[in-house]
């Protein structure tokens, strides 16, 4: 729960900033009088400061070296979530523990057009910092991105664990957008994702926004090896495929792996992910299921995910993985950009 806002008093954008304020019901500061006591008794969870990203919004989504790409995009436009994943490394990832929403959006609307107009087949989403739709009961960023992106023939995903689709669903389905959904078995998010949204209630939104004509996204990230995982993740897909049915837009797998350097944070959440079988890889050094088990479970899910579709790639996987689980990589961001359309 937000209760607090701080303004940074530069901003540009002032119909922005007050369009939220209005309804907004917590405290609000100027940022100019936050100082090193103010900040040591706030709850980061709780606060988002408002004021003008630096540099830009837009990037390649980030690759490990020797690592097979998809060619993603990010564009951040919030940094920082409230979502409890034990897995997650934003808090490692960001210098700045509370939440930053960005109010200079002529800047991201002039980078933007060049950043497409630079690149081909074009897959972009604000999921890298955030959840997609954790803000849209704060802030209109859904309503304003598929209105910009209604001149584009780029694919603009919302990538979330939430429900909060009430949006989409007051519109006619936009040709470009696609809504996915993070999804694991209900005992990992039962264990790692303590106060997310249910599997239950993800699989609700799901439904609506399929019944409602939009394309849905899958991702199976990260997937885990653990006793009971190969009837746990079938009976996950099967749950799953025959609501969204013929109008995937494409499935992304991907199993635990994390940074050295995440491991004391790791030690300090209540997880079981630091008591898997993880090994350092040689090509980035992260740690990374036991090779033989994550292919045994990959050729297991993907098998079980091939009675629904073919619509199915790693993420963040070497070639090799690839070729072992019978997956092809060749011209991959433009089969993918292609599925959708499919």
């Amino acid at each position: 729960m937000i209760n607090t806002v701080f303004v940074d008093p530069k901003i540009k954008n002032k119909a922005f900033v007050e369009k939220f304020l209005s309804g907004f019901k917590g405290n609000v500061f100027n940022l100019d009088i936050l100082d090193n006591n103010l900040v040591d008794e706030l709850n980061f969870k709780e606060t988002i400061f408002i004021t003008e990203k630096k540099g830009s919004f837009l990037k390649n989504c980030p690759c490990s070296p020797g690592v097979i790409s998809c060619s993603y995009h990010n564009i951040n436009l919030i940094e920082g979530c409230t979502l409890n994943c034990n897995y997650c490394a934003i808090d490692a990832y960001l210098n700045f523990p509370a939440i930053k929403v960005f109010s200079n959006l002529d800047e991201f609307e002039s980078q933007l057009d060049t950043y497409i107009s630079s690149h081909s087949y074009v897959r972009i989403g604000t999921g890298e910092l955030t959840d997609s739709l954790l803000w849209d009961k704060f802030f209109n960023y859904s309503e304003y991105l598929v209105n910009l992106f209604s001149k584009y023939d780029a694919v603009l995903e919302f990538k979330t664990k939430t429900s909060n689709i009430d949006y989409f669903l007051s519109i006619d389905p936009p040709r470009n957008v696609l809504l996915s959904w993070s999804v694991n078995t209900e005992k990992m998010i039962s264990l790692e994702e303590k106060g997310n949204p249910t599997l239950k209630e993800r699989l609700y939104a799901i439904k609506k926004a399929y019944l409602k004509g939009y394309k849905i996204g899958l991702h199976f990230d990260p997937v885990y090896y653990y006793p009971g995982c190969f009837e746990d993740y079938q009976e996950l897909i099967e749950s799953i495929f025959p609501i969204v049915k013929d109008r995937i837009g494409w499935v992304s797998i991907g199993g635990i792996r994390f940074n050295p350097k995440m491991l004391d944070i790791l030690y300090e959440r209540e997880t079981n992910i630091i008591s898997m079988e993880m090994f350092p890889s040689y090509y980035d050094s992260k740690l990374r299921l036991f090779y033989p088990l994550r292919i045994k479970l990959f050729k297991y899910i993907i098998s079980v995910m091939r009675k629904y579709t073919d619509k199915i790639y790693l993420c963040m996987e070497p070639y090799f993985v690839w070729d072992d689980v019978n997956l092809c990589y060749k011209n991959l961001n433009k089969n993918i950009y292609d599925w959708f359309f499919l």
